[in-house]
């Protein structure tokens, strides 16, 4: 009887788990996959992108892994792929020229900010406002260019089913 009711709360302890597992990767508002608008995006002080895409999960241990894919206003495409989460941690990305570690921390329910760092030095602030439906993602990038002109992107994301 003993290992009935072991097995018991241990089935109900791992279908606890999953159940939180996948209640937190539906409701994070960056889990899924975004494309930007061009149209309603602002680029002041850089050229435009062509394009950029993410893709969200939620991995195990409440990471989200970022999957980003850009083309440059020149045509040459980026691509970064990250694990973070919204913890103020500082966690390392490969793939970019830019920038080799992020930092996100989240300022409210729908809220989040970043910062890229390049060897320890702050290269990209960037602010995040998901839509209380969860269907647009506004993002606010901030930096300074290789001759310290600054420049500042308005981004608008839309989620693609």
């Amino acid at each position: 009887m003993a290992n009935r009711r072991l097995i018991f709360a241990s089935g109900v302890a791992i279908l606890a788990m999953l159940g939180s597992v996948s209640f937190a990767q539906r409701t994070h508002p960056f889990v899924g996959s975004w494309a930007l608008n061009l149209e309603k995006s602002k680029f002041e002080g850089l050229p435009p992108l062509m394009s950029e895409t993410w893709t969200v999960t939620a991995e195990p241990g409440g990471l989200l892994r970022m999957i980003i894919d850009w083309v440059e206003s020149d045509g040459t495409p980026g691509h970064v792929d990250y694990l973070t989460a919204c913890d103020g941690k500082v966690r390392p990305i490969q793939g970019s020229s830019d920038f080799d570690a992020v930092k996100y921390e989240q300022l409210g329910p729908r809220k989040f900010r970043s910062v890229l760092l390049r060897e320890n030095k702050v290269v990209e602030r960037e602010h995040y406002v998901v839509s209380t439906n969860g269907n647009t993602w506004w993002d606010t990038d901030s930096g300074y260019d290789e001759n310290g002109k600054p420049w500042t992107l308005h981004l608008v994301f839309e989620r693609r089913p």
